[in-house]
């Protein structure tokens, strides 16, 4: 009896942890007949495939493993299989695993240019629907459910600002896109018996090149007021580098504003140590290949004060700047009136 006991919790335990996988397969198809495929353009494509599937889980903050499984078929198929690690809370774990396989699909060949918020909303709704706490004191469950939905939300929005998973995917289609053989690729989530558990995405070879980065740069940030110690100001013409402390730490800085360096290489402005300056800074930044934020320079476009022995002295193109500020937010005869 005991023996059968034990036979029968592990046949349980193997039953759990063949329903804690899926697969996503990859498959490409060609325009030819042929059914090898480059190594180099297999390899470059897959590894950015496999990154995205890391940076999802990292974002779902749930453990996955993945590994390549054989699939006997004509035609070049990779079927990767996601397996999710039990130290996840049975609530996280039911219901992202519900999606997760999913959200890796949309997430590398949906058809715009970013994945479908919509549709993210949607599966983050039906994982709160998978998250079953039978047995549980209703208030108990209700605070539960309170505090997952908060924690989705938060999950969801690093989602659909996360520049990592354009970046990878960018990375994944540019040699598909220089591969001409290449017709289409197509995305199917199966159980470990191969079945389809949905319908298979198709993305045409004549639309990769949509989802690949045409530029590094994004957009910069603009702070209008903040406080830059000036370390090494430049004392000459020409296009050098001011260094200065700034953020806790030292930095080369543009300084972009012809005003303040007129004052200064005419001797009228004389900088000692622990000298600063208030200013308008704008922060350059890039997308490395592994999809992270670089810092690319500082700018200082507008210095609005100087500090003599922590006096601070306006500017003229700083008193400026404050009349152009103030006569832009002056009200006017019509404020206030109803139409």
């Amino acid at each position: 009896m005991i023996q059968n006991n034990v036979t029968d919790q592990n046949s349980m335990e193997a039953k759990s942890k063949k329903e804690a996988k899926e697969i996503i397969q990859l498959h490409y198809w060609f325009k030819d007949e042929a059914q090898g495929m480059d190594a180099l353009v297999q390899n470059r494509s897959e590894y950015e495939f496999i990154t995205i599937i890391k940076e999802v889980a990292s974002i779902l903050e749930i453990h996955v493993n993945v590994q390549i499984v054989p699939y006997a078929a004509v035609g070049v198929r990779r079927c990767f299989e996601i397996s999710f690690v039990t130290r996840e809370s049975k609530i996280r774990k039911v219901a992202y695993q519900t999606i997760f396989t999913t959200l890796v699909t949309l997430y590398s060949s949906s058809t715009i240019e970013k994945p479908n918020t919509k549709a993210i909303t949607q599966l983050f709704e039906k994982a709160v629907k998978a998250t079953k706490m039978k047995g549980v004191d209703p208030f108990v469950k209700q605070q539960h459910l309170r505090l997952f939905k908060l924690d989705i939300a938060q999950k969801q929005q690093k989602l659909s600002e996360s520049m990592k998973l354009i970046k990878r995917r960018s990375n994944m289609y540019e040699p598909l896109l220089a591969y001409t053989r290449m017709d289409r690729i197509s995305f199917l989530i199966e159980d470990q018996d191969h079945n389809p558990s949905s319908k298979a995405i198709y993305v045409p070879a004549d639309t990769f090149g949509k989802f690949i980065l045409t530029s590094n740069v994004l957009d910069p940030v603009v702070i209008e007021e903040t406080v830059i110690e000036i370390i090494a100001p430049v004392l000459k013409m020409g296009n050098y580098k001011w260094k200065g402390f700034y953020d806790g730490e030292v930095h080369d800085f543009n300084m972009l504003s012809t005003e303040f360096k007129t004052l200064v290489l005419s001797g009228r402005i004389e900088f000692k140590y622990g000298s600063a300056i208030r200013c308008c800074l704008e922060i350059c930044k890039k997308i490395n290949n592994q999809g992270e934020e670089e810092i690319t320079r500082y700018n200082i476009l507008r210095v609005d004060k100087y500090f003599d022995k922590e006096k601070p002295i306006e500017t003229p193109e700083g008193r400026k700047y404050k009349y152009k500020k103030k006569e832009k937010n002056a009200p006017t005869l019509f404020d206030g009136m109803d139409y």
